[in-house]
């Protein structure tokens, strides 16, 4: 299955919801960056290795979910 990260809005009663990560890739940290879309809302990176031992970061939009970038690391 895929990792999620459950995110619930404190300040209102709105239901959580979860982005979704890639199966292939055990997470081993994350991590909340300033805004980089524009759209006001943090995004967050998750680092983690893939099944050749590998490690990668991925990015996502804190709000829309959507994928800003993938990163391989040294």
């Amino acid at each position: 299955g895929k990792y999620r990260i459950r995110i619930k809005r404190l300040t209102s009663s709105e239901p959580g919801w979860q982005l979704n990560f890639p199966s292939h890739i055990t997470p081993h940290d994350f991590a909340v960056m300033d805004d980089t879309s524009g759209n006001g809302v943090p995004e967050l990176l998750v680092v983690g290795e893939n099944h050749r031992g590998l490690t990668k970061v991925l990015a996502r939009d804190a709000e829309t979910g959507e994928e800003l970038f993938r990163a391989d690391v040294p």
